[in-house]
């Protein structure tokens, strides 16, 4: 079994600024930049990927969880998501692109070694940043963004925002172009970037790998409203050959630089704890029965993700609850479990999501994209033949790799975690094998049927795969509308607003975005690829 490939980024505190903002105390970048400079500069924009307190703790944890339906809440923490975390996001953002522009700069000054390598590096990060801000927010500013410290006819204060088709276009070329500037087997000639790139440590294939995995994501994503594109791009990947394999998982992972991710814990246990549990949902996903003693889970990451209640059962949260469903409560997530792991308040009645998920703070990473991921949209492109012929043996082929590759990843998770006590026993007794056999056989996940049940069959897993990615899970759930659901989706929230700074200090632009996407700037309004 091949070991994790543990992709880390240094994260930093970093100030929040919007795109407009304090412009006046920042400098020109220096003409002479040295080589220690742009290293640590680079490492710097890296360090921007940290998820926001607000985008996990309210858009994540309130809003996506439920809306993709996978997990069930029993309450409400009783304030504005959008409100707690659309300029924490948008903040992080434009202050990154600032970063990076300065970067730019510095590179373009820099000539004692040729630069193609961290320009590409640049180019890749950014382009990744974009597209996930344009899925949150629309139409954005981007090629004007971030210039508001340089000086003269340079300088951009208001920065116009762009159409976001046209800017996904932009975006996944700026991916493409970043990969064509990448040189494998750099000479002596090519300044190397080393330990300060904190993702891959300059390995540039690597960072090939990982763009073209963003540009399979995206493409996908927008495959029902721009398909020639979509398909054009899934194509070329495809035939680069390069993409994310079993361990070349990326996100922010902390040990290795001592930072701790309390942002988790908390987004868990502010207001009293988090309302999320098991959901009956998700637990038709993974168990034949409603045994309590789990005697009906088939699939193993039901024991990495979830936990028994306080008595020991296994309980599922009603989807959709009623006046018969008893009262919930407990503190399953309390930081005090770290030493009295089976106290979890008597009034805790149903399954909780797995503690050790959240009190962890270094060795649990922030998921940006998987290689398990990766493998369900290609099984997708090969079932449907979007970009490739249509091959079923194919589509199987990937769909049981993304299964296996991330029932593989979490049992690293918790293999490698070491305040988890509890290990299931399939992770302790090395048994992935047999547990992987018995679980592509088993009817709810077995690959046959006719072409729609096989499909349903590839979101249903991808979106299982997603459980600590409730974004890409709820990306996914509003694109194709057939991932697994007990009740209709929700038609409450498909963007954010923008901050209230956009209209503020870049208020011409900003009536501009919000006439190009329909004359409102609600959370109503649907992002361009979604159904």
């Amino acid at each position: 079994m091949k070991k994790a490939l543990n992709i880390i980024l240094v994260m930093s505190m970093m100030f929040s600024l919007s795109c407009t903002d304090d412009f006046e105390d920042i400098n020109r970048p220096p003409k002479n930049p040295t080589l220690g400079h742009i290293k640590a500069q680079f490492n710097g924009v890296m360090s921007s990927m940290k998820m926001e307190w607000g985008e996990q703790a309210f858009l994540h944890n309130e809003e996506y969880y439920p809306a993709t339906q996978l997990a069930g809440k029993y309450k409400n923490v009783g304030v504005d998501a959008v409100v707690r975390s659309n300029s924490g996001i948008w903040n992080s953002f434009y202050d990154m692109m600032k970063n990076a522009r300065k970067l730019e700069s510095e590179l373009d000054a820099y000539t004692l070694y040729k630069v193609d390598n961290i320009r590409g590096m640049l180019k890749i990060f950014m382009a990744g940043r974009a597209l996930r801000v344009v899925d949150y927010f629309g139409d954005i500013p981007y090629s004007e963004a971030g210039y508001a410290f340089f000086s003269g006819s340079e300088q951009i204060l208001r920065p116009k925002f762009e159409d976001q088709k046209a800017l996904y276009a932009t975006l996944l070329k700026e991916l493409e172009d970043g990969v064509n500037m990448l040189v494998e087997n750099p000479g002596e000639d090519q300044l190397g970037i080393g330990n300060y790139d904190p993702f891959f440590a300059g390995n540039a294939q690597m960072w090939k790998r990982f763009a073209n995995s963003l540009r399979l994501r995206y493409a996908m994503r927008m495959a029902e409203k721009d398909p020639g594109a979509a398909s054009a791009i899934i194509q070329n990947v495809v035939q680069s050959g390069l993409i994310l394999e079993e361990g070349q998982d990326v996100g922010v992972w902390y040990q290795a630089f001592g930072f701790t991710d309390w942002v988790k814990r908390w987004a868990f246990s502010q207001g009293g704890g988090s309302g999320l549990r098991l959901g009956t949902n998700t637990w038709r996903l993974i168990s034949d029965s409603d045994e309590k003693d789990g005697s009906g889970i088939f699939d193993p990451r039901a024991y990495i993700f979830f936990e028994p209640n306080n008595a020991g059962e296994w309980r599922p949260y009603p989807q959709v609850p009623d006046a018969g469903t008893d009262a919930e409560g407990g503190r399953p997530y309390h930081n005090k479990r770290k030493n009295d792991y089976s106290n979890k308040g008597e009034e805790n009645l149903f399954s909780p999501f797995n503690v050790y998920l959240i009190l962890d703070e270094e060795y649990i990473p922030e998921l940006w994209v998987t290689s398990s991921e990766t493998k369900f949209v290609l099984a997708e492109a090969y079932l449907r033949g979007i970009g490739v012929s249509k091959d079923e043996a194919m589509a199987k082929q990937y769909y049981e790799a993304g299964i296996s590759e991330s029932v593989i990843f979490w049992d690293k998770i918790a293999e490698n975690t070491p305040m988890w006590q509890n290990k299931p026993e399939w992770v302790t007794a090395n048994k992935n094998d047999e547990v992987l056999a018995a679980l592509f056989d088993h009817p709810k996940v077995k690959y046959e049927g006719t072409e729609a049940e096989k499909l349903e069959k590839i979101y249903s897993q991808r979106w299982l795969s997603h459980f600590r990615q409730p974004d890409q899970a709820y990306f996914l759930t509003y694109r194709t509308r057939k991932t697994p659901k007990e009740t209709p989706f929700s038609e409450n929230l498909y963007r954010l607003r923008y901050p209230d700074g956009e209209n503020v200090n870049n208020n011409e632009n900003y009536k501009a975005a919000v006439a190009n996407i329909g004359g409102r700037d609600d959370i109503d309004v649907k992002i361009w690829w979604m159904q």
